[in-house]
């Protein structure tokens, strides 16, 4: 035998007999840039060899050990301090975690503040930079980003992590970060492709092009209001029904289940346009019944869950059911909706205002979980119908300042209907607190109905600025 080939064998021989050494590991998502969520006992997580111990230290003066479980999983809890005024600078923070005798892992510019989760399908991907590349520009391009927002991108208070697109059959214990998109790599002004990172982004003008635009401006409207540095795990895919987003649901597990041990502030979901043409009831049950799952795996029974009730677009009347499905889910704890009728586009099934999504999300928690008493979240709510004499009197709560035409003329988006279920365009103005509805082709009105046209972008609004809500209702 030629001894070169049998030295190289004994070599490689020698190499697989040595036992593995035994390290810590630490889940992609906890590392460098990573925000924690103050004033909270927060878990911290991992995995090494079995029956070894696991220390952990903050530069805030924490610290906590714990042994590893004989699956190889760890976890310990630790508590966080207030945030620092971002007037006083960011304050970086530092976590180690030690094996004894074997090796340490320190993460490096941890902030404290507010972490949400950001959730849904495509609307909730659509990336601030302008429109690249050419035939995607519904993906990319958020309307005020390039001649106005982009101005404000330096931001390093905000953190994204970003999940890479997912699928799997049952619920996975990591996931990798990366930028947005829908599969192309991103490119730079050269046209070269830019290296995907895996991690916590600081948003700074060189990474906030390739931000989700709806994230990023609910991020950046609680950070201005709150003073606080706020870290934001996105989680998206374009086209994904809400089935898939459940128990078993194969984006569940791929793109939500690693992150159950974490301890996030809320959710902000902004989906729904996949599940149009249900049978009705089935989105309201799936919804309601995916909120009270979500709060089930992140151990938080009353987690704050904001939602986008999708903008109306094109001719599909099945959409009007599908925005009251939505709705049903106010029912439930701490939830709120915010609505955009009037900034959407009845062309596109992706509207390009991203801008004020984000901000009326904002607006939502800024004043239904912050307790903020300055912020109205809510536009005019339907409260009833009322027949007096030959008109309908319909009445509103949450008005938000009081009733106002967006554009100043006649309300738009009003039907009423007789016996006969025909509806037909009615006549609605204004009476102070009130809106008088009339039709001389319905003189005995049983049911009306707001909004309720695939495309309709009604123009009644409050005083505050936020668009009333569709409804529809019997006539009293």
């Amino acid at each position: 035998m030629n001894p070169l080939f049998l030295r190289s064998t004994l070599l490689v021989m020698a190499l697989l007999t040595i036992p593995a050494r035994a390290v810590v590991r630490l889940p992609n998502v906890i590392c460098d840039n990573m925000v924690l969520q103050q004033n909270s006992e927060i878990t911290l997580w991992g995995w090494a060899d079995n029956g070894n111990e696991v220390d952990v230290k903050t530069s805030w003066g924490q610290s906590a050990k714990t042994q590893v479980e004989s699956d190889g999983s760890w976890k310990l809890m630790l508590k966080t301090p207030p945030a620092h005024p971002l007037t006083d600078g960011l304050h970086p923070e530092t976590i180690t975690f030690t094996m004894p005798n074997q090796n340490t892992i320190q993460i490096r510019n941890v902030l404290i503040g507010e972490v949400w989760l950001c959730a849904g399908q495509s609307n909730m991907v659509m990336m601030n930079r302008p429109g690249y590349p050419a035939g995607w520009c519904a993906w990319y391009g958020e309307q005020f980003w390039k001649n106005q927002e982009s101005k404000n991108a330096n931001r390093p208070y905000l953190r994204i992590f970003n999940v890479e697109n997912t699928m799997a059959i049952s619920p996975q214990a990591d996931v990798k970060g990366c930028l947005p998109g829908i599969g192309l790599e991103p490119e730079d002004a050269n046209g070269l492709v830019r290296e995907r990172k895996n991690g916590w982004q600081p948003c700074t003008p060189d990474t906030a092009d390739d931000i989700s635009a709806v994230p990023y401006y609910f991020g950046a409207a609680l950070a201005e209001k709150l003073q606080v540095p706020v870290g934001l795990v996105t989680s998206s895919v374009g086209g994904s029904p809400i089935r898939r987003w459940m128990k078993g649901g194969n984006i569940f597990n791929g793109m939500i289940a690693p992150f159950g041990p974490m301890y996030l502030k809320g959710v902000v979901w902004y989906q729904g346009e996949s599940d149009i043409g249900d049978p009705a009831g089935v989105y309201a049950s799936h919804f309601t019944q995916m909120i009270q799952y979500w709060r089930g795996e992140f151990n938080n029974g009353e987690m704050p869950f904001y939602f986008v009730q999708i903008a109306p677009f094109g001719n599909n009347a099945a959409a009007a059911q599908l925005r009251e499905e939505q709705a049903s889910a106010l029912t439930l704890k701490n939830t709120g909706m915010a609505v955009i009728s009037d900034v959407g586009d009845p062309a596109c099934i992706h509207p390009r205002n991203k801008r004020d999504v984000g901000r009326r999300l904002a607006r939502q928690a800024l004043s239904k979980t912050y307790g903020c008493p300055d912020v109205i979240a809510d536009g005019p709510i339907f409260k009833s119908a009322q027949l007096q004499g030959g008109s309908t009197q319909v009445t509103f709560s949450d008005q938000g300042g009081g009733l106002v035409s967006r554009d100043g003329k006649s309300l738009t988006c009003f039907t009423i209907a007789g016996s006969d279920g025909k509806f037909q365009p009615a006549i609605a103005e204004l009476a102070g607190t009130t809106v008088i509805v009339t039709c001389p082709h319905v003189p005995q009105p049983t049911e009306i109905r707001f909004g309720w046209g695939p495309s309709d972008q009604p123009n009644l609004m409050s005083k505050s600025g936020l668009p009333a809500a569709q409804f529809r209702s019997a006539i009293r």
